[in-house]
């Protein structure tokens, strides 16, 4: 595994992959930690690299793995479940495939991260809006903001984008006036570097085109 590791820092992502991929398959003896992030690795690799069929193959592999109700199977849900996503954008599958995947995990992952919990709710919601399911969307949308921004620490990133979406669907819904109010209630969140759509002065721009 050595060996995959120098491949990876000199930026040989295949033969860091391949490397990896001997620990999975189990020809390089190893523990079930060394396994695990052996697997999680050429995940990432292919999933930068857009070849999402062989990350979801891994994503699926450590998700299957992982001890239920775990930090780890609830990361690796929220990992599929953003493939999901990405398929159904695509045409590949549907958005019920993404929503299935997420109540079930968010069901389990219960007492997990908040960051993750909160991340596949998001997927969730939003994925009504590119289903063009504008009813759906709103709604969803609105009790994801009023849940998340009651919370300490709230995901103020998260909030925004799902205000964002709300507003374009409130848009589609032509409810305008409504629409206008979801938007401008983004310049009053406590965004900071980071937590907008590249510069917060871009998520703010955007919320009042």
């Amino acid at each position: 595994m050595g060996t995959a590791y120098l491949h990876l820092r000199l930026k040989d992502k295949a033969s860091a992959a391949s490397g990896f991929e001997k620990v999975v398959s189990g020809k390089v003896t190893a523990s079930k930690g060394v396994v695990f992030e052996s697997a999680e690795r050429p995940a990432r690799i292919a999933h930068g690299e857009q070849d999402k069929e062989k990350a979801y193959l891994y994503f699926s592999f450590l998700h299957n793995a992982s001890e239920p109700k775990s930090n780890e199977r609830a990361k690796f849900a929220k990992d599929l479940a953003g493939l999901l996503f990405e398929f159904a954008r695509e045409n590949i599958g549907t958005f019920e495939d993404v929503r299935s995947l997420i109540k079930i995990a968010t069901a389990e992952a219960a007492g997990t991260e908040f960051s993750t919990r909160a991340t596949m709710e998001l997927m969730y919601a939003e994925s009504y809006y590119y289903q063009s399911g504008h009813e759906a969307a709103a709604s969803e949308l609105g009790h994801f903001i009023d849940k998340y921004k009651a919370v300490d620490k709230a995901p103020w990133r998260g909030i925004a984008t799902a205000a964002i979406f709300r507003g374009l669907s409130l848009i589609e819904l032509g409810k305008d006036a409504e629409e206008r109010a979801v938007m401008e209630s983004v310049l009053e969140m406590p965004l900071k570097k980071g937590d907008g759509w590249g510069s917060i002065p871009d998520l703010k721009a955007y919320s009042l085109k």
